[in-house]
Protein backbone atom coordinates (compact mmCIF):
# COMPACT_ATOMS: atom_id res chain seq x y z
CA UNK A 1 0.00 0.00 0.00
CA UNK A 2 3.08 2.55 0.91
CA UNK A 3 4.57 1.34 -2.60
CA UNK A 4 3.22 4.56 -4.28
CA UNK A 5 3.64 8.00 -5.33
CA UNK A 6 1.08 9.78 -5.40
CA UNK A 7 -1.71 9.86 -2.48
CA UNK A 8 -3.99 8.81 -4.11
CA UNK A 9 -5.99 5.80 -2.84
CA UNK A 10 -4.66 3.10 -6.25
CA UNK A 11 -5.01 -0.06 -4.10
CA UNK A 12 -9.03 0.73 -3.40
CA UNK A 13 -9.92 2.21 -6.68
CA UNK A 14 -8.04 -1.28 -8.42
CA UNK A 15 -9.52 -3.42 -5.96
CA UNK A 16 -13.45 -2.04 -6.81
CA UNK A 17 -12.54 -2.38 -10.88
CA UNK A 18 -11.52 -5.88 -9.69
CA UNK A 19 -14.69 -6.57 -7.56
CA UNK A 20 -17.11 -4.97 -10.13
CA UNK A 21 -19.29 -7.24 -12.08
CA UNK A 22 -17.89 -7.06 -15.05
CA UNK A 23 -14.67 -9.09 -13.57
CA UNK A 24 -16.65 -11.07 -11.44
CA UNK A 25 -16.75 -14.70 -13.13
CA UNK A 26 -14.48 -17.76 -11.81
CA UNK A 27 -11.02 -17.67 -13.81
CA UNK A 28 -7.38 -18.87 -13.00
CA UNK A 29 -5.73 -16.08 -14.53
CA UNK A 30 -5.55 -12.32 -13.54
CA UNK A 31 -5.35 -10.08 -16.47
CA UNK A 32 -7.95 -10.18 -19.16
CA UNK A 33 -8.49 -9.65 -22.67
CA UNK A 34 -10.48 -5.61 -22.85
CA UNK A 35 -13.26 -5.22 -25.09
CA UNK A 36 -13.25 -3.30 -28.46
CA UNK A 37 -14.94 -0.43 -26.45
CA UNK A 38 -12.82 -0.87 -22.82
CA UNK A 39 -15.75 -1.15 -20.93
CA UNK A 40 -15.41 -4.74 -20.11
CA UNK A 41 -13.40 -8.13 -20.15
CA UNK A 42 -12.97 -10.61 -22.73
CA UNK A 43 -13.50 -14.39 -20.64
CA UNK A 44 -9.91 -15.04 -22.05
CA UNK A 45 -6.50 -14.73 -20.43
CA UNK A 46 -4.08 -12.53 -21.97
CA UNK A 47 -1.37 -13.51 -24.06
CA UNK A 48 2.43 -11.64 -23.36
CA UNK A 49 2.00 -10.00 -26.20
CA UNK A 50 -1.23 -8.84 -25.65
CA UNK A 51 0.01 -7.66 -22.57
CA UNK A 52 2.87 -6.22 -23.58
CA UNK A 53 0.32 -4.03 -25.84
CA UNK A 54 -1.83 -3.23 -23.21
CA UNK A 55 1.13 -1.66 -21.21
CA UNK A 56 2.49 0.15 -24.04
CA UNK A 57 -1.19 1.85 -24.87
CA UNK A 58 -1.43 2.63 -20.75
CA UNK A 59 2.13 4.22 -20.97
CA UNK A 60 1.66 6.01 -23.84
CA UNK A 61 -1.46 8.10 -22.48
CA UNK A 62 -0.04 8.46 -18.58
CA UNK A 63 -0.22 12.05 -18.16
CA UNK A 64 3.22 13.67 -15.95
CA UNK A 65 2.41 14.80 -12.58
CA UNK A 66 4.26 17.53 -10.82
CA UNK A 67 3.83 18.25 -6.92
CA UNK A 68 2.95 22.01 -5.64
CA UNK A 69 2.06 21.43 -2.31
CA UNK A 70 0.17 18.65 -3.68
CA UNK A 71 -0.08 16.29 -6.77
CA UNK A 72 -1.35 17.19 -9.42
CA UNK A 73 -1.79 16.31 -13.42
CA UNK A 74 -0.33 18.61 -15.84
CA UNK A 75 -2.55 19.37 -18.10
CA UNK A 76 -1.46 18.31 -21.37
CA UNK A 77 1.65 16.74 -21.00
CA UNK A 78 2.11 12.95 -21.28
CA UNK A 79 4.49 11.29 -18.93
CA UNK A 80 6.65 9.72 -21.78
CA UNK A 81 5.69 10.36 -25.60
CA UNK A 82 3.86 7.66 -27.61
CA UNK A 83 6.95 7.05 -29.92
CA UNK A 84 8.98 6.37 -26.73
CA UNK A 85 6.06 4.07 -25.28
CA UNK A 86 5.73 1.98 -27.90
CA UNK A 87 9.49 0.69 -27.38
CA UNK A 88 8.71 -0.39 -23.42
CA UNK A 89 8.51 -3.71 -22.63
CA UNK A 90 7.30 -5.66 -19.73
CA UNK A 91 10.88 -6.96 -18.93
CA UNK A 92 11.78 -3.05 -19.04
CA UNK A 93 9.69 -2.52 -16.04
CA UNK A 94 11.84 -4.95 -14.43
CA UNK A 95 15.26 -3.89 -15.40
CA UNK A 96 14.46 -0.37 -14.47
CA UNK A 97 13.11 -1.61 -10.92
CA UNK A 98 16.66 -3.02 -10.50
CA UNK A 99 18.65 0.25 -11.97
CA UNK A 100 16.13 2.37 -9.24
CA UNK A 101 17.30 0.06 -6.52
CA UNK A 102 21.09 0.75 -7.67
CA UNK A 103 20.78 4.06 -7.89
CA UNK A 104 19.14 4.32 -4.10
CA UNK A 105 22.14 2.02 -3.19
CA UNK A 106 19.49 -0.99 -1.88
CA UNK A 107 21.90 -4.14 -1.33
CA UNK A 108 22.00 -6.43 -4.18
CA UNK A 109 21.33 -9.18 -1.69
CA UNK A 110 18.20 -7.62 -1.38
CA UNK A 111 17.49 -6.19 -4.60
CA UNK A 112 17.77 -9.77 -6.45
CA UNK A 113 14.81 -10.63 -4.70
CA UNK A 114 12.93 -8.05 -7.14
CA UNK A 115 13.13 -9.67 -10.49
CA UNK A 116 13.55 -12.80 -9.23
CA UNK A 117 18.01 -12.98 -10.35
CA UNK A 118 18.36 -15.45 -7.66
CA UNK A 119 17.87 -18.72 -9.21
CA UNK A 120 18.89 -20.52 -6.03
CA UNK A 121 15.70 -20.82 -3.97
CA UNK A 122 15.38 -21.52 -0.67
CA UNK A 123 12.94 -22.07 1.98
CA UNK A 124 14.10 -18.99 3.76
CA UNK A 125 14.42 -16.88 0.24
CA UNK A 126 10.83 -17.86 -0.24
CA UNK A 127 9.25 -16.89 3.07
CA UNK A 128 11.44 -13.58 3.01
CA UNK A 129 11.10 -12.43 -0.90
CA UNK A 130 7.44 -10.96 -0.63
CA UNK A 131 8.22 -8.77 2.34
CA UNK A 132 11.59 -7.75 0.79
CA UNK A 133 10.47 -6.93 -2.43
CA UNK A 134 7.20 -4.64 -0.36
CA UNK A 135 9.82 -2.94 1.93
CA UNK A 136 12.02 -2.21 -1.39
CA UNK A 137 9.00 -1.13 -3.67
CA UNK A 138 8.13 1.18 -0.25
CA UNK A 139 11.19 3.05 -0.08
CA UNK A 140 11.52 3.93 -4.04
CA UNK A 141 8.43 5.05 -3.72
CA UNK A 142 9.05 7.08 -0.46
CA UNK A 143 12.63 7.92 -2.29
CA UNK A 144 10.53 9.47 -5.62
CA UNK A 145 8.07 11.57 -3.45
CA UNK A 146 10.58 13.16 -1.47
CA UNK A 147 11.79 14.36 -5.04
CA UNK A 148 9.16 14.94 -7.23
CA UNK A 149 11.42 15.84 -10.18
CA UNK A 150 12.24 12.20 -10.07
CA UNK A 151 16.20 10.46 -10.63
CA UNK A 152 18.87 12.31 -12.21
CA UNK A 153 19.30 10.23 -15.81
CA UNK A 154 21.78 12.67 -16.86
CA UNK A 155 24.61 10.10 -16.78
Amino acid sequence: KGAKITKLPWLETGFAIWAASEFSFERDYLLCIPTSDLRGVRRAPATFSEAAGMFRAILAKLPRVGFDGAWKQLEGLLLIHETVAAHWSLPGLRSMMKSLTTLYKIPKDQSDFLGRWRANASDEYIRTSRQIVLDIQDMIAQKLRGNPQGPDESQ
